[in-house]
């Protein structure tokens, strides 16, 4: 009876030991776990590399993986049918359907306007199940020989050679995406301030007089816990409470805290300044947008995504906000009554581009940026997070994680960028299709007006 089990254990050591073997089972574990990470880790730039590598490997393991099928296949077959034959059949069944699949979301990835859901659905669910029957295949395959004797000492060599060539495989490609990732350069998306840029209305406001500002909730969050360690604990919940009820567009985060710490005991001066003065220089080195991340939308009717929809806005108001002949004649006047500063005031609406990229400034003589010509662009009214109903551009701009390439130029850039976002979309659309789009209160950040103390000194609040 042992002998019997040792020429049965022998038959199988030199497939054990194959390369091909082992690259078969690297090249298959690297692909189910790219894959589990796309649907069970966030978004990432890691996870945009691995599913290009992903794919990659999807395609150049074809021949490799069909190859090692038909090998195992006839080294396998004949004699009693058994379970660890049925899982393989089923596991190579499964496999197959997942090439084809996963061939059809690749194709559709780069050449069609989206994902046809039965197709992905059809390529999630057959790798998944092909996981399973194939761990339940190797499982019984390295257990079957557990019993009072045991696998032979060659057999257990075999095997530890098989795992060594699958995880060097695996680990080799994984590092393939790491070497990606560090050597990819993010784009700049926040940019700082000039050194002349004129902070007139307060350096904690630099695009007022417009309402228009970018989402500070990260800022807010740090400045209200620094400051309330500088309070008692009863002080500090009496000033987070009014600090947080505190959303008046017409004030900064400075005014907010000084208005909030009012009635409470008093702080240490110096270290409070210390505060402020690191806010107003991460405002000065992070708090502007560059033109180039705001602008952009011919790429979104480029893509075979949003054609019509761009067609329709080329022609709009919208688009041609900030070059209407109304608009520039205002800002001139503006300008000359006024200052260019207080221009500001109506790009918050007609000219985003320029105002979030501070060229709406004295020192810029033409008061624009790069991509002003596109007004209200796809990119400013897709990243706006909040709005508030008494107008004037009081909107909050939150720019999103922008996707591989995305902001690259060349055609390769955008086709790999493309790419991703139809194959993992999840990001794209919990970004660019927020509930709040379809609301009347979204159109009426800007579509109501009325003119504010700070553009109207004389008189003061105008409802419009």
């Amino acid at each position: 009876m042992r002998l019997k089990k040792t020429r049965i254990s022998d038959k199988s050591i030199p497939e054990w030991r194959s390369r091909l073997t082992g690259v078969t089972a690297g090249l298959l574990l690297f692909e189910i776990m790219t894959g589990l990470s796309l649907y069970l880790l966030p978004f990432s730039r890691f996870n945009q590399f691995s599913l290009l590598l992903h794919t990659i490997i999807g395609v150049l393991m074809l021949l490799p993986v069909i190859w090692y099928s038909i090998s195992h296949w006839r080294k396998r077959k004949g004699g009693n049918f058994s379970h660890f034959q049925l899982l393989g059949y089923l596991s190579v069944a499964l496999l197959l359907l997942s090439f084809v699949s996963g061939a059809v979301v690749t194709w559709q990835g780069l050449m069609s306007e989206r994902l046809q859901t039965l197709w992905d659905l059809m390529h999630l669910l057959s790798s998944l199940l092909f996981s399973v029957f194939v761990v339940l295949h190797l499982t019984t395959l390295i257990f079957r020989n557990f019993g009072r004797l045991g696998p032979g000492k060659d057999l257990i060599s075999a095997r530890r050679k098989f795992y060594f060539n699958a995880l060097l495989g695996t680990g080799i490609l994984f590092v393939l995406c790491f070497i990606g990732l560090s050597a990819y350069e993010k784009p700049q998306i926040q940019k700082s301030f000039a050194d002349n840029y004129n902070w007139r209305f307060g350096e904690d406001r630099p695009f007022a007089p417009s309402f228009a500002k970018l989402d500070d909730s990260v800022l807010k969050a740090q400045v209200r816990q620094q400051v309330s360690g500088l309070l008692s604990v009863l002080d500090a919940k009496k000033f987070q409470q009014v600090f947080d009820k505190t959303q008046s567009p017409e004030h900064g985060i400075f005014t907010v805290v000084k208005n909030s710490l009012q009635g409470l005991a008093a702080v240490d001066e110096n270290r409070l300044n210390d505060i402020l003065n690191n806010v107003a220089r991460d405002i000065q080195e992070h708090g502007a947008l560059t033109a180039k991340a705001m602008a952009g939308s011919a790429s979104c009717g480029s893509s075979n995504c949003h054609s019509e929809i761009y067609n329709e806005w080329l022609p709009s108001a919208h688009r041609y906000s900030s070059m209407d002949d109304m608009f520039q004649q205002v800002q001139s006047l503006m300008v000359d009554e006024t200052s260019a500063e207080h221009t500001r005031y109506c790009a918050g609406c007609h000219d985003p581009i320029s105002l979030f990229s501070g060229a709406k400034n004295s020192s810029n003589i033409t008061l624009s940026a790069e991509g002003a010509d596109e007004g209200a662009s796809c990119m400013i009214c897709h990243s706006i997070s909040k709005t508030d109903v008494q107008g004037n551009g009081n909107y909050q701009v939150k720019p999103p994680q922008r996707y591989l390439f995305e902001l690259s130029d060349g055609s390769v850039a955008k086709i790999v960028s493309d790419f991703l976002i139809r194959t993992y979309p999840q990001q794209h659309l919990q970004s660019f299709s927020r509930a709040l789009y379809k609301t009347p209160e979204f159109c009426a950040a800007c579509h109501k007006q009325y003119l504010d103390t700070d553009v109207n000194t004389d008189i003061g609040k105008v409802q419009g």
